[in-house]
């Protein structure tokens, strides 16, 4: 019967018929409306109109005019006479590929579809219209007076219509966030630019939860958009699966960022396309060590005629493949990749993704392990032979196979430890049950050859699993600086702190503030009095290359947190001592350390300094036991810079006025090694005595100089500056004082003599009235 009536349609239209047969029609409802018939003002009906009167009479749910050519008069046809008869629809398809039959319908198509078609067709769910030029005025109509209609939209096809900005913009603004249970959009080749990219992920996307497929191919997007995309866009759709971005022009800036700030929000992505972006080495690198490492479910990248090079396509061997051992297509094709880098991708792609058969680029199969492979399946097969079959062990986490491997003895596969290739390829299983092993013994905090340590490698894949996994272990922090991102610049180097406070879970940081301390610690704890703690202070002391400090952002981040923890991290939350130490001990402005023996007047210099008279008064009428500084006091005031032009500017400063006793010394070594410090040494001229201060002889005086001169040369690696004061007490004669003054001088001429040329200057004397 089918068969007869494709005949019989096309002897009386001359056209080929393709019927829709979706569904029985419901009868009762056909009753309701009439047939569509085509308007004979329009001339003779044309072939794809028996679609439209078969969807009708067969009460179907899909009507495909795909390429049929329908144009200008057969758009509004459809909309008049059409769509109004075929309220069940749930499918229309107006696109077009691009041949010569494409359906053209226009801006005036678009706006007619939006205005009189839709508004029957409430039921859709999927809208193409492909490749129709609808333009900006087309869009803006769909947007405004289509998409409102249609609510239960799932997937809209607008490629191919040279939209724009301005249309971009409408969709976002009023179009989408009618259809909010969108699941597929595509906006391909609609020269979309910076500005209707970020109209897109700022005003769009956060309508569009549900979104799993995003194609933004072909258009004009650069680095400003493909940022919005990923700091403001992507965070909403986190079940997208498919994004593709082919041939705009993000360049290296926009890879980073998306890499560094976009990826991790899409961790169940299986296809990703940047081909033609020109991303480059750099853009490589950052998506290789940022990137892929959150999209471990990918199957698909496409990454061809993007400049990578060698240092690119090394990085994606070496960091990135790892990571998505579920790829099953990787094209790199056009990318400027030598022998190195190929090599380096085919010996990385045999190890860690099993499902992939091509890497699309020339090989040089001579130098891959052994020389004796032609594809990757062969190198699968060699290696199993092989002294490198550890490596295959590794990435299909057998257990026994690498437990008995650790055993035999030392294993290293370019630059990297048995272990470190682990924790690269995070994979936190298997490093789990080694570490619980007893008879493992791994010395975790071993530096790689390139200086990075089994947790700074946990941090840079960013797998917060392996990094707690090491801490737990015992695993330390340091506060070394390494390239977390993949610029080699020092100001954007930082600790592995650094990162787990700005990035990781409130766990993460626990066990890492933990990790600082032996044993557990109660909240009610002095944290700072615990054994461990000057690694603490050590750490949280370090600063990033732009100079800022952990312990800053720890603050903040201590303070902000709403998490409730019973040891280390509750206890540094609620430490009466963690808190100002936090507020007075920040890296900037300078610190002036005032040091010397006790009894020496350090306090009331202090007090001088600041220009508190009153206080300096009040602390000469005390006792001596009564005045003295009991550990260190810390404070911040302005201290006028001198001269004729620089009497009215201050400099603000932290002063740290030190206890001179002995027992009070035991601070010193975590409180005087940063840099941007001055070291103001007091030293006792009193040739009189009293009950609580014996008299001194210059002898004694040079002897003590020497003393604190030694101390800080020993605790404070880097002084930079060093002001001895010599300060005279009430009753001393002038004779006396020139004597202590003229030992003292002769003690810093034979220190400062023992230096190179380079560092004269560095001790100065001040006048000895203070």
């Amino acid at each position: 019967m089918e068969a007869f009536l494709r005949n019989s349609i096309r002897r009386i239209t001359g056209a080929p018929c393709h019927l829709v047969v979706s569904r029985t029609p419901n009868r009762s409802t056909m009753s309701d409306r009439s047939a569509p018939i085509w308007p004979a003002e329009h001339g003779r009906e044309p072939g794809w109109w028996t679609r439209v009167r078969s969807a009708y009479g067969e009460g179907g749910t899909t009507l495909d005019l795909h390429d049929c050519g329908i144009g200008r008069k057969g758009g509004r046809a459809l909309v008049e006479r059409g769509l109004p008869c075929l309220p069940q629809l749930t499918n229309l398809n107006l696109g077009a590929d691009y041949g010569e039959k494409r359906n053209n319908i226009g801006p005036e198509g678009a706006q007619a579809l939006a205005t009189q078609g839709l508004p029957h067709v409430t039921q859709l769910t999927s809208l193409n219209l492909r490749n129709n030029r609808s333009g900006p005025e087309g869009a803006q109509a769909l947007a405004t007076q289509g998409l409102p209609h249609v609510t239960q939209l799932t997937s809209l096809d607008l490629g191919g219509n040279s939209i724009g900005d301005e249309g971009a913009t409408a969709l976002a603004t009023q179009g989408l966030p009618h259809v909010t249970q969108l699941t597929s959009l595509n906006l391909r080749f609609n020269r979309i630019g910076d500005e209707g990219a970020q109209a897109l992920t700022t005003q769009g996307l956060p309508h569009v939860t549900q979104l799993t497929s995003l194609n933004l191919e072909l258009n004009d997007i650069g680095a400003e958009g493909a940022q919005a995309l990923a700091t403001q866009g992507l965070p909403h759709v986190k079940q997208l699966t498919g994004l593709d971005l082919r041939d705009n022009s993000i360049g290296e800036e926009g890879a980073k960022t998306l890499a560094t700030q976009g990826l991790h929000h899409v961790t169940q992505l299986t296809s990703l396309n940047l081909s033609w972006n020109s991303i480059g080495s750099e853009g490589a690198t950052a998506l290789a060590t940022q990137g892929l490492p959150h999209v471990t479910q990918l199957t698909s990248l496409d990454l061809e005629r993007n400049r990578i090079g060698d240092e690119g396509a090394t990085a994606l061997a070496t960091q990135g493949l790892p990571h998505v051992a579920q790829l099953t297509s990787l094209d790199l094709g056009y990318n400027s990749i030598g022998d190195e880098g190929a090599k380096a991708l085919a010996e990385s792609a045999a190890v860690w993704c099993e499902k992939l058969d091509e890497l699309y680029i020339v090989i040089p199969w001579n130098k891959v392990f052994d020389g004796s492979s032609s594809s990757l399946a062969d190198c699968r097969r060699n290696l199993e032979e092989s002294d490198l079959r550890y490596l295959l062990w590794i990435s299909r986490e057998d257990v026994a196979k690498c437990s008995e491997c650790f055993r035999d003895g030392v294993k290293e596969y370019r630059g990297r430890s048995f272990f470190a290739i682990i924790v690269e390829g995070k994979r936190h299983q298997l490093l789990r049950r080694l570490l619980d092993d007893d008879q493992l013994q791994p010395d975790l905090d071993a530096l790689e050859q390139d200086g990075h340590s089994l947790l700074s490698l946990a941090v840079l894949s960013w797998s917060p699993e392996c990094t707690q996994l090491l801490l737990e272990h015992g695993a330390k922090l340091t506060p070394d600086l390494y390239s977390f991102s993949s610029s080699s610049r020092r100001r954007d180097k930082s600790s592995m702190l650094h990162e787990i406070v700005r990035r990781g879970s409130d766990e993460m940081l626990e066990a890492a503030l933990s990790s600082l301390l032996s044993g557990t610690t109660d909240a009610g704890d002095d944290v700072f009095l615990r054994p461990g703690a000057s690694d603490l202070v050590e750490v949280l002391l370090a600063s990033d290359g732009s100079g800022r400090v952990v312990i800053d952002e720890l603050c903040e981040r201590v303070e902000s947190t709403d998490s409730t923890f019973t040891s280390v991290f509750e206890a540094l939350k609620n430490s009466q001592e963690l808190r100002p130490f936090l507020k007075r001990v920040p890296l900037f402005p300078p610190r002036l350390h005032i040091c010397g023996p006790g009894g020496a007047g350090k306090t009331l210099l202090r007090h001088q300094i600041l220009g508190k008279t009153a206080k300096a008064r009040e602390l000469m009428c005390k006792t001596f036991v009564d005045g003295r500084t009991r550990g260190v006091e810390i404070e911040r005031g302005a201290v006028s810079k001198g001269g004729i032009l620089g009497g009215f500017s201050k400099l603000v400063v932290h002063l740290f006025d030190h206890g001179g006793q002995q027992e009070f010394q035991v601070s010193y070594s975590s409180m005087l090694t940063q840099p941007l410090s001055i070291f103001v040494l007091v030293i006792p001229v009193d040739a009189t005595g009293d009950d609580d201060r014996k008299a001194t002889t210059p002898a004694e005086a040079a002897a003590e100089l020497q003393y604190w001169l030694s101390l800080l040369e020993t605790v404070a690696h880097g002084v930079h500056q060093v002001v001895v004061v010599a300060n005279t007490f009430a009753g001393t004669s002038t004779r006396d004082r020139d004597n202590h003054v003229r030992q003292l001088r002769v003690v810093m001429r034979q220190r400062e003599g023992d230096r190179t040329p380079d560092s004269e200057g560095r001790l100065n004397f001040v006048s000895p009235d203070p």
